[in-house]
C-alpha cells in the first residue's frame, strides 16, 4: 500500500461537538476529545439545533474578528469577552453570544470544525505580486493567507504551502455585499469560483480566481477576490491520508456513488457543479454511527436536516451516498467534494488501521 503523510489527523483537525452554556458560566471551554492535543487556527462553529448563522474565526486575525460563512457581510469586531473568548492548547473558549448565537446561544449542541496552521504566528510571503501574509502547517497542507493594498489588475498570491493549492476559499473582510468565492483546480478550465454563501454553479470567470501553483494563486478583477480591500484565504493542498478535493460522478441511485479518500472523514463538503445546489455538510459527531442522517449546509444559517433524504455512509476509506436526492450525488452530473480525516485508512508504515 502507498505511505501515507498523516499519521494521526486529530494533530491537524477535529471536531468538537458541545451544548452551549446559555451566556453562564464564562467562559465556556471547549477541549478536544482527539489523539492529539490541537489548538486552532482556524474554527468554524454552527449551532446544530437553531437557525443561527455560522461563525467563523481565525488566529491570522484575532478572536474578536467574525465572519459568517452564510452570508455577505463584512467582518465584524466582537466585544472582549464574547462570542471568542480565546484559541486554547487543546480547543477553545467562548462567552457571551453577541454577535454569533452560534457560538454559546441557548443550551443547544453546536459543532466547532478546527483546522491548526501556526499557532497564530505570522510571516511575510513574498512568492506573488504583492507581498502576503502567511501562517502555515505544510504537513497539514493548510495556510491562512492575508492581503490587502490591492487594485483592479489581475495578480498571484504566495501562499507559502510547498505544492499547488487544491482548494482556495477567499472573503473580501471589509466590503459588504461580497460573495465568499471558493476557487478549485480540479476542472479542465481553472479559471473561476463557486460561492459558498449561496446555491450558484460554478462561475467559470477569469475575474475570480485564475488557478494555482507551487508558489502563488491568482486572483482576477472582481471586488470579491481582489481589490482596494483587506482579503482573508484559506488554502489547502491535498495531503495523503488527511484531506481530498475534487470532482465526482453522481449516479441517480440508492446504492450511491461511492467516493475513495484514503481515509475515514471527520468532515465532508459536497456541492452540485452543473446545477444550483447548497453546501452540503456531514461530520463525524453529530451521527452516532456510520450512516450520517443529519446534514447541515455551509451557505444557509438552517439546523441541521434530520430527514433522512441526505444519507451518507462514512466509511474506513470513504463514503457512499445511500440518496438519489439530486443536489447530493443523486444525479448524473459532476459533483465537488472536500474532506478532511478522522484516521488514515493505513498509516505511513503502511499497516492498517481499524475498522469503523
Amino acid at each position: 500500500m502507498a505511505a501515507f503523510t498523516v499519521d494521526d489527523p486529530s494533530a491537524h483537525f477535529q471536531v468538537a461537538l458541545y451544548n452551549g452554556s446559555a451566556g453562564l458560566n464564562l467562559p465556556k471551554v471547549v477541549t478536544n476529545d482527539g489523539n492529539s492535543d490541537l489548538q486552532p487556527d482556524l474554527l468554524w462553529i454552527k449551532d446544530r439545533e437553531a437557525g443561527y448563522s455560522h461563525a467563523l474565526f481565525d488566529s491570522s486575525r484575532g478572536v474578536n474578528k467574525l465572519l459568517y460563512p452564510d452570508g455577505q457581510n463584512s467582518e465584524v469586531t466582537t466585544s472582549s469577552g464574547n462570542d471568542l473568548v480565546s484559541f486554547n492548547s487543546d480547543g477553545f473558549s467562548v462567552g457571551s453570544p453577541s454577535d454569533a448565537n452560534s457560538t454559546n446561544g441557548g443550551t443547544t449542541s453546536k459543532l466547532g470544525f478546527q483546522w491548526k496552521a501556526n499557532g497564530g504566528t505570522t510571516s511575510t510571503n513574498s512568492n506573488g505580486d504583492i507581498n502576503t501574509t502567511v501562517q502555515v502547517n505544510d504537513d497539514a497542507g493548510f495556510s491562512i493567507v492575508l492581503s490587502s493594498n490591492g487594485n483592479a489588475t489581475a495578480r498571484e498570491l504566495g501562499h507559502g504551502l510547498s505544492a499547488a493549492p487544491s482548494m482556495v476559499i477567499t472573503r473580501n473582510r471589509t466590503k459588504t455585499s461580497e460573495n465568499w468565492r471558493v476557487g478549485v483546480k480540479h476542472y479542465a478550465n481553472h479559471d473561476g469560483s463557486y460561492n459558498l454563501d449561496d446555491t450558484a454553479t460554478f462561475n467559470n470567470n477569469a475575474v475570480l480566481h485564475t488557478g494555482t501553483d507551487s508558489d502563488s494563486f491568482g486572483v482576477g478583477t472582481d471586488a470579491s477576490v481582489n481589490g482596494n480591500y483587506d482579503y482573508v484565504h484559506y488554502v489547502w493542498r491535498e495531503v495523503k491520508g488527511y484531506s481530498k478535493f475534487g470532482p465526482f460522478a453522481g449516479n441517480n441511485s440508492s446504492d450511491g456513488t461511492f467516493v475513495y479518500c484514503g481515509f475515514r472523514p471527520a468532515l465532508i463538503f459536497v456541492k452540485r457543479r452543473s446545477n444550483s445546489g447548497g453546501w452540503y455538510m456531514w461530520n463525524n459527531k453529530s451521527s452516532a454511527f456510520n450512516m450520517s442522517v443529519r446534514t447541515l449546509r455551509a451557505d444557509i444559517p438552517d439546523a441541521e436536516d434530520v430527514n433522512n433524504q441526505f444519507n451518507l455512509d462514512m466509511l474506513s476509506n470513504g463514503f457512499k451516498f445511500r440518496t438519489t436526492t439530486a443536489s447530493v450525488g443523486g444525479a448524473m452530473e459532476t459533483f465537488f467534494m472536500a474532506a478532511f480525516a478522522e484516521r488514515p485508512f493505513t498509516t505511513s508504515s503502511g499497516v492498517p488501521t481499524c475498522a469503523h
